[in-house]
């Protein structure tokens, strides 16, 4: 009798570890940082989401000026460039895509944690005349796409 309580009790309690985005009642397992902690990082992305949107455009920009250098180089010297220069824009793709899921998924943790300026900076990275790690992701993809078209014609 003792056993079978204990089996009940044990099915009915949430696991220690749950992964999810959804706002969810899961929600209460998201430890809270200490009001330090909260502060610290709150001054951190209130700094960062009240950068002007052309500094911040003009680094993206910035970053994809050295990954096109970088892709050129590495074609120069391959037998196949439209090839490289198609694996590399999707590998590009793929690492800025994956760097934008998980830096929303890091702001909403940090929401759910006891920051409010995570908000803000969440906000921040979905204005839309801010370029974010995702379009650069799509612009990548544009450029896999038109060198699988024109290159190898």
């Amino acid at each position: 009798m003792g056993r079978q309580l204990l089996r009940r009790q044990r099915a009915a309690a949430p696991p220690p570890l749950w992964i999810s985005y959804g706002q969810a009642p899961h929600d209460r397992l998201v430890p809270s940082l200490s009001k330090d902690d909260a502060r610290r990082i709150g001054a951190e992305l209130k700094r960062w989401s009240q950068r002007p949107t052309g500094d911040t455009n003009a680094r993206a920009l910035g970053l994809s000026a050295v990954l096109v250098v970088l892709m050129l180089v590495a074609a120069q010297h391959v037998s196949q460039p439209a090839a490289a220069v198609r694996t590399l824009a999707v590998m590009f793709s793929v690492m800025l895509g994956a760097l934008h899921y998980m830096s929303l998924g890091m702001l909403r943790g940090l929401l759910r944690a006891g920051v409010p300026e995570a908000q803000e900076a969440l906000d921040a990275v979905r204005n839309p005349r801010r370029i974010s790690a995702f379009d650069m992701a799509m612009t990548w993809l544009l450029v896999a796409g038109l060198v699988r078209h024109f290159g190898e014609g």
